[in-house]
């Protein structure tokens, strides 16, 4: 799979940092010789070398993802000390309209994706 070359330059190993760069087969490589895959058009950092405890929040993720967007919703009526959030309010603020680009970090369950133009 060919990516963009300005946005190839822009990806880093999450943990040391260092610029990968494009194989022959579409995979990427760090300046170790560590190699991802492609998984879904992205580079896959998820490998057995992660620190234990990024693999056990991964699987504490993995196991309560699907009650997370009733929670935070119920979370969000009660006066728990933070102010509700309504994604549509939110949506609005940051201009998601269609032709806009969008990079959403952290989506959690992905809800918000399902909302953009």
């Amino acid at each position: 799979m060919q990516t963009n070359p300005s946005l190839t330059g822009l990806l880093c190993d999450p943990l040391t940092r260092a610029p990968l760069r494009e194989l022959d087969d579409g995979r990427f490589t760090d300046d170790h010789g560590r190699v991802y895959p492609i998984t879904a058009g992205f580079p896959d950092f998820r490998t057995r070398n992660s620190p234990l405890r990024h693999r056990f929040w991964g699987w504490v993720y993995n196991r309560v993802s699907f009650g997370y967007d009733l929670g935070v919703r119920v979370g969000w009526r009660l006066a728990l000390g933070g102010a509700p959030i309504e994604r549509d309010e939110y949506l609005a603020r940051i201009d998601a309209s269609p032709g806009n680009r969008i990079l959403e970090t952290a989506v959690g369950t992905g809800t918000n994706l399902l909302a953009l133009p």
